[in-house]
């Protein structure tokens, strides 16, 4: 499913095969639910009928409406959930204070007897409602209820649980649960819902969804495995069936889940139950927040919609975390048996001691090789133009200003003075950009870049670097290494090629200590809890720079100021924000996983593309203990399932100017290769636990 042979080559041939799937393998499986729902409806009804004789408060709420039962709930084509809805909860107060995720309490409210209550002999000393103390009276109803039904024959009750399940004419299952519903309150810990900075749900489509309410269910919670509580056996488990199917509600959000659950029931319906239905529809969910606009919910959009929760899937496995969508402290996968990982940790530290080490050593010994020679170069530039002084120095090894791209291309900023007259100017027109102009007041005279700045009022970049590259070209013909270096012709950048093996950009460029731009203002998101606010006033103090370089952000645009935009650079808050734990390490090993075997034509997957999901990968994992080496595997995973799900939309977006695609340029046959490229690459990092042996 995950990236076929011609996703990006032919979308309508992809939609064509969704609509014939949809119509050949959905709609049978739907035809054949509906007939056993039917089948199995008119059993249960016909129980609950007898527990009603005997007991008239567990009065039956599964009626018909229009070929719907209320309160029913498909699991899958052979098992069902019936929730029967009671009377009086009034009495009660609803309480939700964390403490057992996914589940809250009813306790009685102050003042209030319990004789009130038409529940009395199932309140304990405590004053709460006992969720298990009903659930078993329920049971002990349904057991003699089965006895004496007109369908005994063909429906047994199933032992050794505390849940109300039959099974009927040995083929179907039916959990009946007593429940609660909770119209017009909404749980405290849902209180995050919506998150304020996704444009979905729609406002109106959130007021009727809280309006609406959830359901309180009598049944065993995974949140309550382990836990010794004295309040667990009285706790309610919270539902929110109803909202979750109206906000499936528009577009093809409900075809969406229904070839969901098709293609689980064929191909994931595995020992253990690891992945359900339920699974699926909160992916489902999330891929709704990932992806907000209607738009992208057309038919001609559900091969992509459905390879993004196959690859959400994948991520929460690798991570053996499944947040529920609305109590995301509530893990999905909690009492699933967990898979062996245990070699992971010790084949990344393997592989980093032989590929990565091995990388690195190499890269740099090209490093001081190629360094020389640069320094060369910018000594005879600095003779010819005073202004343009070479920034980079040797601290221990490591040179100011230098970026490796790849072991043989390098990026080397070269750092100018006085900004100090100009202001900086970033209104977002051109996306990853921003301008320099004169301060207001201020002559031209006063710079020390009086002769590149424009009649606006704009330091050009494109004249700098225009004036510098005939610089570095004289250079390069007067410079001790003449004979081993050459300038690279057909481009605006400087861009010099060393012993014809290595390519080594020099980018003049100015440090913005003290400043942020405006576009990248959302940084950091208010509920991530990465990262720590300290580092957080570390970074924008640090500031960033500004590049005279062709930036994607201006492809294709004709911009009058397009020619005098400096690119935004975060080399060094992306670099103090890798630090700690493993992260750097993460780092090394997907550069080499890069460099090994994703470097292919057009350059559509670069080492920048890999540290800007790194940091991503960082946000989805804020806590350092999920960054232990012992983690590593997974984080290495989810990263490239990110790298598959970006190739697949052929959308990157910048780490800290999301508005700035970094596949910008790249073209669509080469980012479908690569994407096969990828996959082919995750799949042996998730199927073999000795794939690094040979990567």
């Amino acid at each position: 499913m995950l990236v076929p042979q011609d996703i990006m080559g032919g979308p309508s041939k992809m939609l064509y095969q969704m609509n014939k799937y949809y119509a050949e393998r959905v709609q049978a499986r739907m035809g054949q639910v509906q007939k056993t729902i039917r089948e199995v409806c008119k059993v249960v009804q016909d129980v609950l009928k007898e527990v009603e004789v005997q007991e008239p408060r567990f009065i039956s709420s599964l009626t018909e409406c229009n070929g719907r039962y209320e309160g029913l709930e498909v699991i899958s084509p052979g098992e069902f959930e019936v929730v029967l809805y009671l009377n009086q909860m009034g009495v009660f107060n609803f309480v939700d204070d964390g403490t057992l995720p996914g589940c809250a309490v009813l306790k009685l409210s102050d003042g209030r007897k319990r004789s009130m209550s038409l529940w009395v002999e199932f309140i304990t000393a405590s004053g709460y409602l006992s969720a298990r103390k009903i659930r078993s009276r329920f049971q002990t109803l349904v057991a003699q209820a089965c006895d004496k039904c007109n369908y005994r024959d063909s429906v047994k009750m199933i032992a050794d649980t505390t849940e109300v399940k039959l099974r009927i004419r040995e083929r179907y299952v039916v959990q009946i649960t007593p429940a609660f519903k909770c119209s017009g309150v909404w749980p405290r810990s849902a209180a995050h819902w919506p998150i304020p900075h996704i444009p979905w749900p729609h406002p109106n489509l959130v007021a009727e969804v809280k309006t609406e309410g959830f359901d309180l269910l009598s049944k065993e919670s995974v949140a309550l495995q382990g836990k010794q509580s004295a309040m667990e056996g009285d706790a309610w488990v919270l539902s929110f069936t109803e909202a979750e199917t109206r906000l499936l509600q528009g577009g093809c959000r409900r075809k969406c889940l229904s070839i969901l659950k098709t293609l689980r029931d064929r191909h994931l319906d595995l020992p253990g139950n690891p992945v359900t239905s339920y699974h699926m529809k909160t992916l489902l969910l999330h891929e709704c927040e990932k992806h907000p606009l209607e738009t992208e919910w057309d038919e001609g959009c559900l091969a992509d919609r459905i390879n993004g929760i196959f690859l959400q899937l994948i991520s929460c496995l690798q991570c053996r975390r499944c947040p529920h969508y609305f109590l995301p402290n509530l893990d999905l996968f909690k009492g699933k048996s967990p898979s062996g990982l245990e070699n992971a940790a010790k084949q990344f530290n393997k592989y980093f001691g032989e590929r990565v080490m091995t990388r690195k050593s190499q890269v740099a010994k090209t490093i001081q090789e190629v360094c020389r020679v640069v320094q060369d170069v910018l000594k005879e530039v600095e003779v010819q133009e005073p202004r343009f002084i070479s920034s980079l120095t040797d601290y221990n090894g490591r040179f100011d200003g230098l970026d490796v791209i790849s072991p043989t291309e390098f990026e080397i900023v070269i750092y100018l003075n006085q900004m100090g007259v100009l202001n900086f100017v970033d209104d977002g027109t051109l996306p990853g950009c921003a301008v320099l102009k004169l301060s207001d007041g201020r002559k031209r005279s006063m710079s020390l870049w009086v002769e590149f700045i424009t009649a606006s009022g704009y330091l050009s970049a494109r004249k700098i670097r225009s004036r510098f590259q005939t610089l570095v070209a004289q250079a390069c013909d007067k410079c001790t290494y003449r004979d081993s270096v050459k300038m690279i012709a057909d481009t605006t950048e400087v861009k010099l090629r060393i012993r014809e093996r290595y390519v080594v950009q020099i980018t003049p460029a100015f440090k913005c200590a003290g400043l942020w731009p405006r576009s990248a203002s959302h940084w950091p998101i208010a509920h991530i809890p990465w990262p720590h606010p300290n580092i957080v006033a570390e970074v924008k103090a640090e500031g960033f720079d500004m590049l005279s370089k062709e930036c994607i952000g201006l492809q294709g645009k004709q911009s009058a100021m397009e020619g005098d935009a400096w690119a935004l650079s975060f080399i060094d808050a992306e670099n103090r924000l890798l630090q700690g734990a493993s992260r750097k390490r993460c780092l090394s090993i997907l550069k080499t996983l890069r460099d090994r075997h994703l470097d292919l034509p057009g350059n559509p997957v670069t080492s920048y593309h890999m540290k800007t999901l790194l940091l991503y990968e960082c946000e989805k994992h804020p806590h350092e203990a999920e960054w232990d080496e012992g983690c590593l595997a997974e984080r290495i995973n989810g990263i490239f399932l990110q790298l598959i799900s970006c190739l697949q939309c052929r959308r990157c977006p910048h780490y800290f100017l999301p508005n700035l695609d970094l596949f910008k340029g790249k073209s669509p046959s080469g980012l479908e290769n690569a994407a096969k490229q990828v996959w082919r690459l995750t799949r042996e990092l998730l199927t073999n636990s000795r794939a690094l042996e040979k990567l």
